[in-house]
């Protein structure tokens, strides 16, 4: 893997000083809000604005070039690809001197390598060296030095470069747009962040830093280390140590750390073994160690493995009434009203209408939120709020903590592997307390899931039962369609761009245009779900 990377509004950011620039030449106060763009637009129409913006064009990418920064994240990721022996270079369309610069007395190029040493591109833990550095005279020498190169893929500010004659059809291209929309014509790959392009990397090799730290969690040396499983939420390796066999999950943040861990010790604290057993932690470092637990995935459930699932739910209701496990917080999204089930549905809605434009299917999703979802919501709301009444429940009242369990939240078979002791039940970032009736209606509707339909009643019927809350299956009957709702936002997330830019690329990437039509097309087929349940109920 070759990734090419532009170097001017792509690894360097140069707005702050371009508004400064202005603001020393009289043309605007520097406020701290303007964009390069916005300086530009704004100096334009002022006397001379032009000139002065050529002018301060040399200085920027010039001799006060020392003074721009790096985009966030943007050196991070040249260490990333250091970790993961993936190769990167820069191709730059960059003169040697500025047009306004006739003594040549600052050579832009020479100004740009010194600028990427100062700031640690070139360091020992960066994947960059100095001679991949490539600078091009015109844009078209730009693209034929991608081609050239071999690169796998790009990333560029300017849709241009993708749209001139000889782009290579080998290099994935991938648009930087860190601030605005990417324009209506580019259907590939949209990236806001330089995060994103991390996390697009995968797991990778466990860092030297983080192996050193797990080594003194431990108090004993780490031989081999194995990814084996990446999310926009965590990493997951598998350690061999003198010991034994280790899982090590370094996790993007402390919430999801200190929820899994204290839900991991707790059940394990209580007898579980069908959980992974806490190691060791280091909040710090944000990882934790736990017990390795050999198994399959679990493609086909079958019977058997539905009475598993039930039976591990019925103890998570038992152990719900021991004091330790007051102690813990709701569920992710775990929501105990009705009025809060729909105004999170609404929240979600709002969102999407809100959306940056960036895709040419915003008319289709448009018609689909106005003429089709918008009714659904108000019928099945309308419809929930009728059902809770005759169960003497108003929509602003919530269930009470006996009628609550504690819940993975994320429960089901793709968080689940076969041990040869049974199943065993992985993921509780999101552990907490939670409505059994959201555990039915995601476990019947989760679009993850490959379990046939009559398994899902089972389940649906085994968690009735041991539920043991004769209101349950009424609040089943009212809120299942309406999560089929949040199932549509959550399917339709991907025009969102921010959820968009966390699809990490393996080998070529998916089009945009492709992933948006395939989305939707999975949120009318939901919708329609959620109609057919309440029309069967009602039948």
């Amino acid at each position: 893997m070759l990734i090419g990377v532009d170097l001017d509004n792509t690894i360097i950011t140069y707005d702050a000083l371009f508004r400064r620039l202005a603001d020393e030449g009289g043309f605007l106060a520097d406020d701290g809000r303007m964009s390069k763009k916005e300086v530009r637009d704004t100096m334009w129409t002022q006397d001379g604005g032009h000139q002065a913006w050529t002018d301060i064009q040399a200085l920027a990418y010039g001799p006060r070039i020392a003074e721009a920064d790096a985009f966030p994240d943007a050196l991070k990721f040249f260490r990333r690809c250091r970790e993961q022996g993936v190769e990167v270079c820069i191709v730059s369309h960059k003169t040697e001197f500025a047009a306004s610069d006739p003594e040549r007395s600052c050579n832009l190029r020479e100004a740009a390598m010194g600028w990427l040493e100062g700031h640690g591109f070139f360091a020992e833990d960066s994947a960059l060296e100095s001679d991949r550095v490539y600078f091009a005279s015109t844009r078209q020498e730009k693209v034929n030095l991608i081609r050239e190169l071999g690169c796998d893929l790009f990333v560029d500010d300017l849709i241009e470069v993708f749209e001139e004659p000889g782009y290579p059809d080998s290099a994935v291209p991938v648009l930087f747009v860190p601030i605005g929309t990417a324009p209506d014509s580019f259907s590939g790959e949209v990236c806001a962040r330089w995060e994103r392009m991390i996390e697009r990397l995968g797991c990778g090799p466990l860092s030297v830093d983080l192996k050193r730290r797990v080594e003194a969690a431990l108090d004993t040396a780490v031989g081999a280390a194995e990814p084996v499983g990446c999310g926009r939420n965590s990493r997951v390796y598998r350690i061999e140590t003198e010991d034994g066999v280790f899982a090590l999950k370094h996790y993007h943040d402390q919430f999801r750390l200190d929820a899994e861990f204290a839900a991991f010790a707790f059940l394990q604290g209580q007898g579980v073994t069908s959980v992974p057993e806490p190691v060791a932690v280091d909040r710090e470092g944000g990882f934790a160690v736990y017990s390795f637990l050999e198994g399959e995935p679990v493609p086909e459930p079958t019977s058997q493995d539905i009475r598993a699932c039930v039976e591990f739910m019925a103890t998570l209701k038992r152990l719900s009434t021991v004091p330790a496990a007051t102690g813990f917080r709701p569920a992710a999204e775990g929501f105990f009203r009705l009025e809060d089930i729909e105004g999170n549905i609404r929240d979600r809605l709002d969102r999407l209408e809100g959306r940056e434009r960036t895709s040419a299917l915003e008319n289709d999703l448009a018609a689909f939120l106005k003429e089709d979802f918008e009714p659904a919501l108000e019928k099945l709301a309308g419809r929930a709020q009728a059902i809770y009444a005759g169960l003497g429940l108003t929509p602003g009242q919530g269930i009470p903590r006996s009628q609550r369990t504690l819940s993975p939240s994320d429960f089901g078979f793709h968080n689940a592997v076969r041990t040869p002791e049974g199943l065993a039940f992985l993921d509780f970032e999101y552990f907490g307390w939670d409505d059994p009736a959201k555990l039915v209606s995601d476990f019947m509707l989760h679009p993850g899931m490959n379990v046939p339909d009559e398994l899902r009643r089972a389940f649906a019927s085994g968690i009735l039962e041991v539920m043991g809350d004769p209101s349950l299956g009424g609040r089943v009957l009212a809120l299942q369609p309406l999560f089929a709702l949040k199932w549509c936002m959550i399917l339709l997330n991907e025009f969102l761009r921010r959820d968009f830019d966390r699809r990490r690329f393996a080998g070529a990437a998916v089009g945009r245009t492709e992933l948006l039509e395939t989305q939707l097309g999975k949120a009318r087929n939901m919708l329609k779900r959620a109609l057919d349940v309440a029309q069967s109920e009602t039948d």
